[in-house]
């Protein structure tokens, strides 16, 4: 399976807008791979990293991007001390990363 070359990423938070996990293309990609159609009948939940890559809001973008190409990711999501999502960070796009509310 080939996805486009743009890639994508959902973060996932709590009611209260914690972060509860990351979902990006990739992650879609491997799980169909590995379990074919049914991944369809997953939830974010079930298919979400629980613990993605995070930065605090002062960071500097220079920064971000230098562990993002050390870990080899395309996303890394800026939080403030109490797990608050602040922005998906993937470049190089705009901050433009969508959200979806899961129970916790």
């Amino acid at each position: 399976m080939k996805c486009r070359e743009e890639t994508w990423d959902d973060t996932v938070t709590t009611p209260e807008g914690k972060l509860a996990g990351i979902l990006t293309d990739g992650d879609l990609r491997r799980l169909m791979e590995k379990h074919g159609g049914a991944t369809l009948a997953m939830t974010a939940g079930d298919c979400m990293v629980r613990t993605p890559q995070t930065i605090g809001p002062k960071i500097l973008a220079s920064e971000a991007l230098n562990l993002m190409e050390k870990k080899k990711i395309t996303s890394i999501v800026v939080v403030d001390p109490p797990r608050k999502r602040w922005s998906g960070c993937p470049p190089p796009r705009p901050l433009d990363a969508r959200t979806h509310v899961v129970p916790e």
